[in-house]
């Protein structure tokens, strides 16, 4: 299988659950492993989910993988109070040797306490951008929900250095900015804003994975999309 993207949850969750003490979400093994065949294509399907120990915030992370494609996807949104933080989004599509679409961002669904504009990613942007081609073609549903910082590249597999790269200091710097040291509130009830419920239904419409999963798989992928993966809470 392509292991292009090996890094992604190695390198964000470790790190982030520190903070977090990330709890995970229970989900059939269906959701959690399994493997579909596709056109006689055999593809691997690897998802988790976690809660914050203290309810204020919801990691989610997909894969679907064989010898042609590695597509991943990992968001941490907060939960109750999107004040708080931004929603932090990797998302990445390989096929083959090119790397069709690189998204990393952080995404606002209401005002936060602390604007992105007040924060250090203005630089880190103007840092980053030149690492990869930059799309400007983005599609409406995208553009819809785009910081101005956000990432929206392609490039060849061989550069997945640089893929790397961007996802670590975006990463690093929205816990700088937003989670390392704050001390943000406890939920015992847990339940998702309605701007991230919203956020959550607009992405389930807009997967990658709809792409490549057709007919028969359709059904099983629209619950794992909309009752795992992008599950309100």
């Amino acid at each position: 299988m392509k292991k292009v993207f090996d890094f992604v949850l190695d390198s964000i969750f470790e790190p982030s659950e520190v903070a977090f003490q990330w709890r995970e979400e229970k989900r059939e093994e269906q959701y959690r492993n399994y493997t579909l065949v596709q056109e006689k294509k055999v593809i691997v399907v690897t998802s988790r989910g976690w809660v914050s120990k203290d309810g204020n915030a919801c990691m989610r992370f997909a894969r679907f993988q064989n010898e042609q494609i590695d597509i991943t996807t990992l968001i941490i949104f907060p939960t109750n109070d999107t004040s708080l933080f931004p929603i932090f989004v990797v998302e990445l599509v390989l096929v083959m040797d090119k790397i069709h679409r690189c998204i990393v961002d952080v995404e606002p669904v209401t005002l936060l306490s602390k604007p992105l504009i007040d924060t250090y990613f203005s630089s880190l942007y103007t840092k980053n951008q030149d690492l990869l081609e930059q799309l400007n073609d983005r599609p409406d549903w995208f553009t819809d929900i785009q910081s101005p910082y956000a990432i929206y590249a392609t490039c060849n597999a061989s550069e997945v250095h640089k893929v790397e790269t961007i996802v670590d200091s975006y990463f690093s710097m929205f816990m700088l900015e937003y989670i390392n040291g704050q001390k943000l509130p406890v939920f015992e009830q847990v339940k998702d804003h309605v701007s991230v419920a919203e956020y959550k239904k607009h992405h389930v419409s807009h997967s990658p994975a709809k792409s490549i999963i057709k007919g028969e798989n359709e059904a099983w992928l629209n619950q794992f999309l909309e009752h795992n993966h992008f599950k309100i809470l």
